[in-house]
This record gives C-alpha cells, structure tokens and sequence, in this order.
C-alpha cells in the first residue's frame, strides 16, 4: 500500500510555470500555464508540439480520470486527526471492492466534523491505472511529476471561474465527451462525490445527481468538457428535464488542463497528487530529500547553538561560583583573623571559634571601659529627690536593676525609668495600691533573677 501526505493547500510550491495535458486515448488537450501575480494565466499548446514540451524543461502535470480514479470520504470516532489518519486507510479499505494495497492513495482535507469526530477526503487510483496512464505519457516523451485527480480538478476550477452565488445552493460540475459524462456534486465551496456514467443514461444521472430539497435553492449546473457544445448540452438537459440554472464555460475543451495546471501552481483546497508512494517522480523524491536535509541542518544547527549556550552559561555559573567562594574565603580568613584551611561548615565553626575566643580576651578591657554604675546612681538619686520619689531599695549590676520606693502620685515614678534604660530598652515597673499616706508603691526590675 502507497500512501502520500495527508493534506495539502498546494501540490507542489515555488513553481511559475508548467503545462498541463491530459491523454484521453487518442485525444490530447494541452495548455502552457504560468503564475502571474497570484493568478494563473494559460495559453494552449499545439497538438503537433506536445512530443517535444519536455524540451522546455517545464514540470508536466497529467491526470487520472475519473473513471481510473475515485474519491471517497471516510470519517472515523475520534477529535484527534492524527488518530483518525492511522484508521483511515483500513476504513477506506472496507469501502472498496479491491484491495486498498493495489492502490496508490492520498488523504487530503482532513477535518473535524460538529459531532466531534474526524473525516477525511481520499483519492485513490489503482497501481494498474497509474502505471498505464505513466506509459501512455512516456510514448508521448512526457513524464508527469503530477498526477491529479479529475473530478476533484474539476471542481475546484469551477469555484475559481464560476464562483457560487449560494453557499447552500447544491452545485453540480458536468464535463461532457463523446460517450460519458463525469458528475462533480456538491454544495456551496464543498465537494461531496464524482461519478463518471454513459452520456446516454439519463436515469442514471438523475439518480446520482438527486432530487433536491422543493425549498432549496435551484441546482446550479456548470458544463465543460471536450464534447460540451451548445447543442449536446441542450439536448442532454432537455432528456434530463433537470431544474435549475446552467451555464457552460468558455473553452470548455481545455478546461480540465487548465485546472490540473492551476492546481500545480496555486494553493488551494482538495489539492492531490496520485503519483505518490514508490511511484513519486525523482524530482520530488530529491525535492523531499533536500528538504529532509535542510530540516536535518536546521535541527542539528539548533542543536549546536543550545549546546553553545549552555557551555557559555555553565563557564559563566562556574566563574561566578568561583567569584564568590573566593570571596566567601577572604571574608572568613578576616573574620577569623588568620588564614582558614577549612571549607563549608567547619571553617563557619573555625571562624565562630576565633570570633568566641577574642571575645573573651577582651572582656576584661570591655569591662574596664564600661560606663560606672556610682555616675547612674547619682542620676538616680538626684531625680528621686527633684520628684518627691523615696527610695527604699536600690541594687544596680551590669546584671540586674531593682529599685523600689513610693511616688506622690500613679504616674510620678515613670521619671526614673528613662535613667535605668539600657540602649533604649525601659525596665519594667510595676505599681501597688495606694497605702495610708495615699503614696503609690513601686518596683522597677530589669535583668536576671536576684
């Protein structure tokens, strides 16, 4: 089993020109089609020079049509489109009366639908079909790197030439030869199916075409094809008595190439290439292998530029971490006063250590300098006396503060308290009940117990 890619807007991208030709027996259509500012202009090409267009060294499309190619629709139980694509081939498969591993298939258009699940378009020829319609090409001296399907070219060419005017409208493209008739249905910008029947089976027709809705809008009918003169579509609507509106192409012999060649050269929907899987052209095979190699590139110049920044950030991180350990180590060598061996946690202790032992050695000149308690008692005293404070106790040490006695009133003793402070911090005063002289008993303690 042959299988190309799922889904593309164009076949094939950079191209500015090409020529399209279909091999219909004995009949050849061919047009030079080249893009110009985003549309594509097509210009026909002799039947006596169609031999020798591989001398121009332009791409060649060709076409299956569709009586040697098919399309269906298959819809699978699941949101997830890539799950849907791996169950799509075995779905399609159930559907045909040959096996699918005798096809060359491509699905395209792959898309949710309102009830949550995915569907899928295919287009599908058989290998047999394919590798007659490449050795037809090759007797003529063409090798077609495209081979696309009829009546989803047809449809598409349609919506670029003849837009729908109702977008619920049921749409049908008619492309007429001499003995059958190729039916593209669908409404609005959707395709939906593209049957190919005898000319002269009307009933046939009418059967795939379907009635429509009697409130619907009329069928439009576009009609193209080599056979597709005034008067055989007049005769053929007229045996189909069909309602609705029609209208016939200009050139309507060349209209099928013109849409195989536009599809080639502009993106689009329902864009399909039926030579796909070990049948691909060279072309696109060295085409995907360079891209296969620029993507390879691409990724291992990725690579090499993230490995580059994180080699940059690690010698960066390290030359930092290296900065600050070696200034972490001249702040622990200060603070111990000589050079520390140590690392880590020990050489934290070894520094504490140092720090306690300088500590201690200093206590005494610390001592010495101290503030003299007999300067804070006279304070003490003299603002007792300027308050109407009496003392009864007063015990001061650099390790505790006790002073009790009685105050003319509630608040007269907090005066002393700025005095017994210690950077800032108030010792803490308690008061009692009024005695019989209606002084106020006190107590200020500060420090450790007595």
């Amino acid at each position: 089993m042959a299988s190309g890619t799922h889904k593309a807007e164009a076949v094939l991208s950079g191209w500015r020109a090409c020529y399209g030709v279909d091999l219909q027996g004995e009949l050849c259509v061919a047009v030079r089609a080249s893009r110009v500012r985003g549309r594509v202009v097509c210009s026909p090409v002799d039947a006596g020079a169609i031999d020798r267009l591989a001398a121009e060294g332009l791409p060649v499309v060709g076409v299956m049509s569709e009586r040697v190619s098919f399309t269906r629709w298959v819809e699978a139980p699941y949101g997830s489109a890539s799950k849907a694509r791996k169950v799509f081939p075995t779905l399609l498969d159930i559907q045909l009366p040959f096996p699918l591993d005798d096809c060359l298939h491509t699905f395209i258009d792959v898309e949710r639908t309102p009830q949550g699940s995915c569907r899928g378009l295919a287009a599908a020829a058989r290998r047999t079909h394919v590798n007659e319609k490449l050795a037809a090409c090759e007797a003529r001296g063409l090798d077609p790197v495209v081979l696309d399907q009829a009546g989803l070219a047809l449809w598409t060419q349609a919506l670029l030439e003849n837009p729908p005017a109702d977008s619920s409208a049921q749409r049908v493209v008619a492309w007429l030869d001499d003995t059958h008739v190729t039916l593209v249905k669908g409404q609005g910008a959707e395709f939906v199916a593209a049957h190919t029947v005898r000319v002269d089976d009307t009933d046939r027709i009418c059967h795939l075409i379907g009635r429509p809705d009697p409130d619907a809008a009329p069928t439009t009918w576009t009609w193209c094809g080599p056979a597709a003169t005034s008067e055989r579509v007049d005769a053929l609507w007229q045996a189909l008595s069909e309602p609705g509106e029609r209208q016939t192409v200009d050139d309507p012999a060349s209209f099928l190439v013109r849409a195989i060649a536009t599809r080639a050269l502009l993106p689009g929907p329902y864009r399909c290439n039926l030579r796909c899987g070990d049948s691909t052209h060279l072309d696109l095979q060295r085409r995907d292998r360079c891209r296969g190699m620029r993507t390879l590139a691409l990724a291992l110049g990725a690579a090499l530029l993230l490995a580059a920044a994180d080699g940059v950030a690690l010698w960066t991180l390290k030359t930092r971490t290296q900065s600050v350990e070696q200034a972490v180590l001249e702040q622990v060598d200060a603070l111990a006063g000589y050079h520390i061996t140590a690392r880590g946690r020990d050489a934290l202790r070894a520094v504490q250590d140092a720090v306690q032992e300088r500590t201690d050695a200093m206590a005494p000149f610390v001592d010495a300098m101290a503030p003299s308690l007999i300067t804070k008692l006279v304070t003490l005293m003299e603002s007792a006396d300027t308050n109407g404070l009496y003392l009864d106790t007063v015990l001061l040490s650099p390790e505790r503060t006790e002073v009790r006695g009685t105050s003319p009133d509630w608040n007269q003793c907090e005066v002393i308290l700025p005095i017994l402070a210690d950077d800032g911090v108030l010792p803490d005063l308690k008061r009692g009940d009024a005695l019989a002289s209606e002084r106020i008993p006190f107590t200020v303690v500060k420090g450790g117990a007595r």
